[in-house]
């Protein structure tokens, strides 16, 4: 019966982070990767992009990770592309380095543009940090960095999340809070 529980609050924690990402891209950026927010011309508009059909292999996505994919202007004009990954199972999860390196190699194929990844951590852990994908067979080495925010680096800074007007001030409040129980 936890097991069940478990699985249907995953369920919700995508589909409730995965709205929040669709209404709030520019809060999102602002609070957890303001470096990244800083570098887009917030003159024009931003799009969401399909992540569901067109990234997923038999449009299955791994479970516990919420996925969007968006595109925006840099302030140099440039289009980019920013991949943003929600590990929400709330436990460290080893596979979440691929999964991101995967999406990103999808992305990238299907736009034929680099893409920038972001990885948003839930579990409970303070240790786990997985922001670097490494493969190496010989003399073929491939590396990839990510910046990632860690939900648990806000448990005790309840008081800035709680002042704060950004919605995912609440977000990263809420998920905090259910991850607890």
């Amino acid at each position: 019966m936890r097991e069940e529980l478990d699985k249907s609050a995953i369920a919700d924690f995508d589909n409730t982070w995965k709205q929040a990402l669709k209404l709030y891209f520019r809060a999102l950026l602002l609070f957890l990767f303001p470096e990244i927010h800083d570098i887009i011309d917030w003159k024009h508009h931003y799009i969401k992009l399909k992540t569901d059909l067109e990234l997923t292999v038999n449009s299955q996505e791994p479970k516990g990770i919420a996925n969007q994919l968006f595109q925006a202007r840099s302030k140099e004009g440039e289009s980019i592309f920013i991949l943003i990954s929600i590990e929400i199972d709330s436990k460290e999860d080893i596979d979440f380095i691929e999964s991101i390196h995967y999406y990103n190699c999808r992305a990238v194929g299907q736009y034929k543009r680099p893409v920038i990844s972001l990885g948003i951590l839930a579990d409970r852990g303070k240790s786990w940090r997985s922001r670097k994908y490494k493969y190496a067979k010989g003399k073929y080495k491939k590396t990839m960095e990510f910046p990632i925010a860690k939900l648990v680096d806000y448990q005790s800074r309840w008081e800035e999340l709680e002042a704060s007007t950004n919605p995912f001030a609440i977000a990263v409040s809420s998920q905090r809070s259910a991850v607890s129980l």
